[in-house]
């Protein structure tokens, strides 16, 4: 699928921007839409993630499903862009995801990026529909720590940088390139999603998260609704949980996991 690549060298956020043109109608073709600087940038929950040049890398790419697509069957899109990135992350530095993983690079329910027990990075996803009749625009907003550590605002995590992985002879990153080989890794797996949904990459996603089977506490707004024994996720993206009354689902939402020992 062909892809517009724009690099822009401030802006409030790049979701905001492309969600602003599929209101005005604006977007015809996939955009990857790249900051050097983003100033009003945004996490999960509506923390805020400020982005520099040289520290960071920050993009969104607006990428269309059809109009008749389930709005189910995108649930697990955040988990699929996750995968897609280490996928990218080892392409780029001519290796493999099992190497990525013998260094620390992994995923964390819903959509967090991590190296060891720090955040390397996030998504945010947006998505509209304005008729039954029009495709389903999604926003995919991606964020890297790069050099630098990327503190976000009133951070209570650990965060890291993708420079901090100890690939012998590795390749310096160059932001740009680095930006095009994700993209197209993207466009690339939303289309076998598309084409394929999820099943083929659950297992994938599952020995690539940090907690799975681990013991865990949910939380959301800083109270716990849930607790159990991580043993993967569903094909609709829902983080499975053993309990001592039987598996329970946890679905999206302002949820948040940590180790139920922390």
């Amino acid at each position: 699928m062909e892809c517009l690549f724009e690099e822009v060298n401030e802006t409030l956020s790049t979701n905001q921007d492309l969600m602003n043109r599929w209101r005005s109608n604006d977007l015809l073709l996939p955009v990857s839409r790249l900051a050097n600087h983003q100033t009003a940038g945004r996490g999960r929950r509506g923390n805020a993630w400020i982005s520099e040049k040289n520290n960071s890398l920050t993009f969104s790419l607006a990428y269309y499903f059809d109009a008749k697509t389930s709005l189910r069957t995108l649930q697990p899109l955040s988990l699929v862009v996750g995968l897609a990135i280490l996928k990218s992350i080892a392409h780029y530095w001519n290796t493999n995801l099992e190497n990525l993983k013998s260094l620390g690079l992994g995923l964390k329910w819903p959509n967090d990026l991590y190296l060891g027990n720090a955040k390397l990075g996030g998504v945010l996803i947006e998505s509209g529909q304005k008729t039954a009749f029009e495709p389903i625009w999604t926003i995919i907003g991606i964020g890297l720590n790069l050099n630098d550590l990327n503190t976000p605002v009133d951070s209570t995590y650990l965060v890291s940088s993708l420079d901090q992985v100890s690939i012998p002879n590795k390749k310096v990153l160059d932001r740009l390139t680095l930006w095009k080989v994700i993209t197209q890794q993207l466009i690339q797996d939303l289309e076998d999603f598309t084409n394929r949904g999820f099943v083929f990459e659950a297992i994938n996603w599952n020995d690539f998260h940090i907690y799975h089977e681990r013991d865990v506490v949910v939380t959301e707004n800083e109270k716990i609704i849930q607790g159990g024994k991580i043993i993967g996720v569903d094909t609709h993206g829902a983080l499975l949980l053993e309990t001592p009354i039987g598996i329970q689902t946890v679905h999206n939402g302002n949820i948040s996991i940590r180790n139920s020992l922390g």
